[in-house]
């Protein structure tokens, strides 16, 4: 299987066993948890800190679900989220740090938790086989057609000289194509950027809409940079359809809480 389920002092937590390279974690969480928040919007373990919940329990919700898999003191750093397709690099740094209009971020940084946030979109995990270095992208449409994925393989390159070949892939849980209505906007921004509707584009049975394939996108994405296809993994949830582990920006008409994802390399020692 891609992907599995994982619960830890009550987190339930996404991981992908290909992606369990020696030296390296990642993860991503699910609503399920003993957090802070409360009501139906946000129950039980929200983690996004810009949702109209109260900041404060956010911030407890972080730093129950960092002591309880273990990751306490490791400084996070995490990219503003605009639905663009800029990557950076991150640095050094103590606490939590927002990186101003990133949606992508690489390092190879021991002991710095790289994170992000999501309700629908994808998040791409990427991980380098010899655990040289980790990446993690925000990738809605916007993002992946724009690139975001070669855009993080790229940099892992550029910094690190890791070649695509040498990369491990994954794909969170996203809205699918079962829910994913888009329009014609969408079909022309497919069509500019050179990319194809047969495979990510379905009509959708109302007739006036198309269904997208938000994993199938950042998939082709990825392959296209030089990521093997046999290295790219996806869990197929739908965010939407599984209302017991996820947030959905969709189904909750805005008015909802996110998942994290965090990868990172491990200090030496641990």
């Amino acid at each position: 299987m891609d992907w599995y389920l994982d619960t830890r002092r009550g987190f339930r937590t996404l991981h992908f066993p290909d992606l369990k390279v020696p030296g390296t974690g990642h993860g991503f969480t699910s609503r399920q948890g003993p957090g802070e928040s409360s009501g139906e919007a946000f129950a039980f373990l929200n983690m996004g800190l810009r949702t109209g919940e109260d900041p404060e329990l956010v911030k407890k919700n972080h730093r129950l679900f960092l002591e309880g898999v273990g990751l306490q003191g490791y400084p996070l750093v995490t990219g503003e989220q605009v639905h663009g397709s800029l990557v950076v690099e991150a640095g050094p740094g103590r606490g939590f740090r927002v990186i101003p209009g990133a949606d992508g971020l690489v390092t190879d940084r021991q002991g710095l938790v790289l994170n992000l946030f999501a309700a629908d979109c994808a998040l791409l995990f990427l991980v380098d086989r010899q655990a040289r270095a980790v990446g993690l992208a925000h990738a809605g449409w916007r993002g992946a057609v724009a690139g975001i994925g070669p855009r993080a393989v790229q940099l892992l390159q550029e910094k690190y000289g890791i070649r695509p070949g040498d990369l491990l892939a994954g794909i969170s849980p996203c809205i699918g194509p079962c829910c994913f209505q888009v329009r014609e906007d969408v079909v022309r921004a497919l069509k500019e950027q050179g990319l194809p509707r047969e495979g990510l584009l379905t009509p959708s049975p109302a007739g006036d809409s198309w269904l997208l394939d938000l994993q199938a996108l950042n998939r082709l994405q990825l392959s296209r940079a030089g990521v093997p296809a046999e290295g790219i993994f996806a869990a197929s949830l739908c965010t939407a359809c599984r209302q017991d582990l996820f947030y959905s920006y969709r189904r909750d008409g805005g008015i909802t809480g996110r998942m994290m994802g965090y990868v990172y390399l491990e200090r030496e020692g641990r």
